[in-house]
């Protein structure tokens, strides 16, 4: 994927999968933690959506909050959080 980054340039970038993340540092490394983030929230350029709707999206990132834990939620999305600890 390229980014735009400006004067349009722009960069390759890779969004490694948390399972290719993980397998890539395995050899020192166990994951402690995986969980989505923004699994069923829309994404930033619809913050319009959030202003117009405060109550709906804050119920939407209490469940967010609780399901980014589970599968398929910690896959389901662009980004997550990985807690890594070396063995």
């Amino acid at each position: 994927v390229e980014a735009h980054v400006g004067d349009g340039a722009t960069i390759p970038v890779w969004y490694p999968s948390p399972w290719t993340l993980a397998s890539e540092f395995s050899h020192d490394f166990d994951v402690i933690e995986l969980r989505g983030i923004g699994s069923i929230l829309p994404p930033s350029y619809l913050s319009h959506l959030v202003d117009r709707l405060p109550r709906l999206f804050s119920r939407l990132a209490k469940l967010d909050e609780r399901i980014g834990a589970i599968w398929p939620a910690t896959w389901l999305n662009d980004h997550y959080l990985m807690v890594l600890e070396k063995k």
